[in-house]
């Protein structure tokens, strides 16, 4: 700050300091960034390369580029995740969620369904749905189409009362100490064609052996003439055989050395059964582990599709690449989304109005995005100005009346220069 000592001899002070705002404070109150309805054309978000908006994601919050040199970059990656709300069914008195334009049912930006509890408390919302009527009522009226979902189509008759021959016992099971029910020449559903016998339990050591394995220093089981797993403990642990597999196992012999010895069982987990063959020039399934272009045809789809049987894979445009602009979403391991400010609310910070005098939101026109942004960040904040104006108006009005000089706690911003005064010093 300077003056002019003719017109201004006195001096100026600095004007009072006021506390320090955080940037949330600012910003926090203003249309989310790319709300360019609220927020002006300026509050979009700028374009950045994927890969910088990936460089933002991974500095600490209160950190700067230097930080990344501390990233450990090998334990992340980028992952999509869609937004809640797909196929969910709101509650009738929470909050909607925002309504957005592809809302609808399985879409993965809003919620399109809820639980309304109006539904069956009047005359006219199909009361009569999945219901059964009892016999000594109205019956509701007779459709045309007599699903179970146009109105009460079953009815509780009591005249059906349960006598013998009337297959009392379907799906039953017999107890083995009752008599048992009359055998009938239909399927199962017309009787009680079920027991439960008593006598096959583990107390009669009939069948206990299925699928067990006996110990090596116990009884052998009885040997049966069906040697199936089922029919007795055919399996025996033998402490002879040593839990490590053979040497050989799944092995694949080199092609240039000797040939393990030839046994009886030659499976891959007997031995070395497989050879490394240099001479078998052989290709890959056509499109194993290919991966199909966007704007072609996809290849056929056969039952068992993977990565080694053909192309399963497709080059999905839609995610950018590398040095591709884009405005992209990455939430950060502290939870928030580290991103760019707008121009808008780089103005806001430098205490900018929200809204012109005509009503739409703050903003520079007649410039580019670019030369927005330099203007505001040279000019200096309006309250700033108010406050130093403010300062400069009173000693101009002290200086019109004549006062030179004035007692004061307040620091002084502006004073007359002093005059170096020579000094001897012996």
């Amino acid at each position: 700050m300077a003056r002019d000592p003719k017109q201004i001899p006195n001096v100026i002070y600095y004007p009072k300091p006021r506390p320090m705002r955080s940037i949330g404070e600012v910003i926090g109150p203003l249309p989310m960034p790319g709300d360019t309805v609220a927020g002006g054309p300026q509050n979009a978000l700028p374009n950045l390369a994927r890969k910088s908006w990936e460089k933002l994601a991974a500095i600490p919050a209160g950190g700067d580029w230097r930080d990344l040199n501390k990233f450990e970059w090998q334990k992340y990656r980028l992952e999509h995740e869609p937004r809640g709300g797909a196929w969910a069914v709101e509650e009738w008195n929470e909050p909607s969620r925002t309504v957005t334009g592809g809302a609808g049912v399985g879409r993965s930006n809003g919620v399109s369904a809820v639980s309304d509890p109006r539904i069956n408390l009047g005359n006219s919302t199909h009361g009569m749905i999945f219901r059964l009527v009892r016999f000594d009522e109205t019956a509701p009226t007779v459709t045309g189409a007599s699903g179970p979902n146009n109105g009460a189509i079953s009815v509780a008759d009591p005249r059906l009362t349960e006598r013998n021959g009337r297959h009392p016992e379907a799906y039953r099971v017999v107890s083995d100490g009752e008599p048992a029910p009359c055998v009938t020449g239909t399927r199962f559903g017309s009787g009680a064609i079920a027991v439960s016998d008593s006598r096959v339990n583990g107390r009669d050591n009939r069948f206990t052996n299925q699928y067990r394995m006996q110990r090596w220093d116990d009884s052998s089981a009885t040997v049966t003439g069906d040697t199936d797993i089922q029919s007795g403990a055919q399996l025996i642990s033998d402490p002879r055989c040593k839990s490590e597999l053979q040497p050989d196992s799944y092995g694949v012999q080199h092609w240039e050395k000797a040939s393990k010895t030839v046994r009886g069982a030659s499976r891959i987990m007997q031995s070395a059964s497989s050879i490394s063959d240099p001479r078998i020039k052989t290709t890959p399934r056509a499109d194993t582990l290919g991966v199909m272009k966007w704007e072609v045809p996809a290849k056929t789809i056969i039952a068992s599709l993977d990565i080694h049987a053909g192309a399963a894979a497709v080059a999905d445009p839609r995610f950018p690449g590398a040095d591709e602009r884009c405005v992209i979403i990455i939430i950060a391991e502290d939870g928030t989304w580290h991103r760019p400010l707008t121009t808008f609310e780089l103005a806001m910070l430098q205490s900018f109005p929200q809204y012109l005098p005509d009503g739409r939101p703050f903003q520079l026109e007649g410039c580019s995005d670019k030369k927005a942004r330099e203007y505001i960040g040279n000019a200096v904040p309006r309250d700033s100005a108010e406050q130093m104006g403010n300062v400069i108006l009173l000693a101009a009005a002290e200086a019109e009346v004549g006062i030179g000089f004035a007692l004061s706690w307040d620091p002084v911003w502006v004073a007359p220069q002093a005059e170096d005064m020579p000094a001897l010093i012996q």
